[in-house]
């Protein structure tokens, strides 16, 4: 009985209570570096930006931590971040097909290379505490892991036609999505 009332009282608060926000004027955005991609957790915000970029910043203070550099050169046209969070790195790809993984503490790059190919474009990537799964516009998709302390391409997938604008993975089972469909991958067969 206590815990059904201590549940209700909860669902109480989240609906009818104001949330706490907290406004950051420090997120830098100049003009043609516009934010293309957020994710955050319960220590660090991550903003991508338009040219290659992404910024490292604290939840609870919004001072900036660390930039990163997602592609291999800072670029003068678009080149849109995207992001997600794990326990112990970031990963980020680029619209220009760039695939790194930075350690979250320092932000110290453990790997980058463009592995779905020169031309092709980035469009999903998903951390968990296993591996790295991400997925290109021509259907590729690649799992890293950390192998001896070095990020290394562990599994190519290329049974996609159509390309990836989306990855969701909890471990054993990944789901990608496209513009027309929505796969469910056993990553342990």
């Amino acid at each position: 009985m206590g815990q059904k009332q201590l549940q209700n009282r909860l669902i109480n608060q989240w609906k009818h209570s104001e949330p706490v926000i907290s406004q950051y004027d420090r997120v830098a955005v100049e003009p043609g570096n516009e934010i293309n991609f957020l994710v955050c957790d319960n220590e660090m915000i991550v903003v991508g930006y338009t040219r290659g970029q992404a910024r490292v910043y604290d939840m609870h203070t919004g001072e900036l931590k660390f930039q990163l550099q997602c592609n291999s050169q800072p670029m003068r046209i678009y080149d849109g971040v995207q992001l997600d969070l794990g326990r112990n790195v970031i990963g980020s790809v680029t619209d220009t097909g760039t695939v790194t993984v930075w350690d979250r503490k320092d932000g110290t790059m453990l790997y980058q290379d463009k592995h779905h190919g020169e031309h092709e474009s980035v469009f999903g990537i998903k951390v968990t505490d296993e591996y790295i799964l991400t997925g290109a516009g021509n259907g590729s998709l690649y799992m890293l892991e950390s192998i001896g302390n070095e990020w290394k391409i562990t599994h190519e997938m290329f049974e996609n036609k159509e390309g990836v604008t989306h990855i969701d993975a909890d471990g054993k089972w990944a789901v990608t999505g496209t513009r027309k469909s929505i796969k469910l991958w056993d990553l342990e067969e």
